[in-house]
């Protein structure tokens, strides 16, 4: 009888509690996805494509305005080139003298 009792505590004070708190997170999230979703304008379209193939929503690809035939190939070579750099000038370092805001001054207790 004492574990019947024991069993039904927990399941009625712990397993449904938790049950209602998951189900009640589902249905916020899918409400979520549901408005987000709605914003985006793909409601009730997803998986669907246009009438290129591309996924709804998907940049549509733009055609180049210069065919990739036109040109010519420029072949490019690697110098190489080694520099030296002369020693700079050292300049004149004076650091300045150090400057206080306030002078600290005790306050007598009362």
């Amino acid at each position: 009888m004492l574990t019947f009792l024991l069993l039904f505590i927990i399941i009625f004070f712990i397993i449904v509690p938790l049950g209602k708190i998951a189900l009640q997170v589902y249905r916020t999230r899918k409400q979520f996805r549901d408005l987000y979703n709605s914003f985006r304008g793909n409601s009730g379209n997803q998986g669907s494509a246009d009438r290129s193939g591309a996924p709804y929503g998907a940049p549509h690809r733009k055609k180049k305005k210069i065919d990739p035939s036109v040109g010519e190939y420029v072949a490019f070579e690697e110098i190489s080139e080694t520099v030296t750099y002369s020693e700079t000038t050292k300049t004149d370092f004076r650091p300045e003298p150090q400057i206080s805001d306030a002078e600290w001054e005790e306050i007598p207790e009362k």
